[in-house]
């Protein structure tokens, strides 16, 4: 099995993990509707991932210390600057916007959408995405990370890279 399959098939797992449990435990959505549009978000926020993963676990050496000037410097690839990071946060902002930009991707509480966007906020560098670009993300961001239990473990976790 090639890496790309490879990753195909890890995250077809994860989705139907994640369907599962979150169905179950009410952060899926209310319903088919609201877990299609769950599933439309999770499917950006994997694309974000896999963009992330092609930028920070790079093997090669020479490559991998490229990107870390660019990212310190502000100048990173312009396919990734200029069209992939507007490309996702924006039909990000799209999607809390078709919700009433309330601040939530679905409903009007907290769901594995909105959890995940906040991970991703969270390892995500200020040179890859200007968060003030995007105020319902930031919003959305900001309705997770101020949920008390999220609240507390983000002040007692281990600090890592990712």
């Amino acid at each position: 099995m090639n890496h790309v399959n490879h990753k195909v098939g890890i995250n077809v797992l994860t989705h139907s993990v994640y369907h599962q449990i979150f169905s179950v435990s009410g952060f899926y959505g209310n319903g088919d509707l609201e877990a299609l549009a769950v599933d439309q978000v999770l499917g950006v926020i994997q694309d974000v991932i896999i963009l992330m993963h092609d930028l920070f676990k790079e093997n090669d050496e020479a490559r991998k210390a490229k990107y870390t000037i660019w990212l310190h410097k502000g100048e990173m690839a312009k396919e990734i600057k200029d069209v992939k990071v507007p490309l996702y946060f924006g039909m990000l902002e799209k999607l809390l916007k078709q919700n009433g930009s309330n601040g939530f991707f679905v409903g009007k509480k907290i769901s594995i959408a909105d959890y995940s966007l906040f991970d991703i906020y969270d390892k995500t560098p200020e040179a890859i995405v200007k968060w003030e670009d995007y105020p319902l993300v930031k919003k959305c961001i900001d309705n997770v990370g101020a949920n008390p239990g999220i609240k507390a473990w983000v002040e007692k976790r281990p600090v890592t890279a990712f």
